[in-house]
């Protein structure tokens, strides 16, 4: 995170040294054409992902919870199998979870 930092106050093209520029970047960023309507449309995206993604999740979760007995189980197993199996699979890759 920090060398994130240091290189976002420098001017830098991979090959050469880079040499400091301070906040001009971030000026320039903000000074872009773009900048605003780029703004706008992350503002929509965070907003219409996390309405639909906590949407889902909790009707999943409602309807999952109505089951009883053995489907109960399937169910949340088939729900709760896309976080278990990245974790259950990085150790055999030499990655922790």
């Amino acid at each position: 995170m920090f060398y994130g930092l240091f290189i976002s106050t420098q001017k830098w093209n991979g090959v050469q040294d880079p040499v400091f520029v301070g906040m001009s970047n971030f000026a320039n960023v903000v000074n872009s054409p773009y900048f605003g309507k780029s703004f706008v449309n992350l503002i929509k995206y965070v907003l219409i992902t996390m309405f639909f993604g906590i949407t889902i999740a909790f009707g999943l979760a409602l309807l999952v919870n109505r089951f009883r007995g053995g489907a109960s189980n399937v169910f949340r197993s088939a729900y709760f199998l896309p976080t278990v199996i990245p974790c259950s699979s990085q150790p055999r890759c030499g990655a922790g979870c």
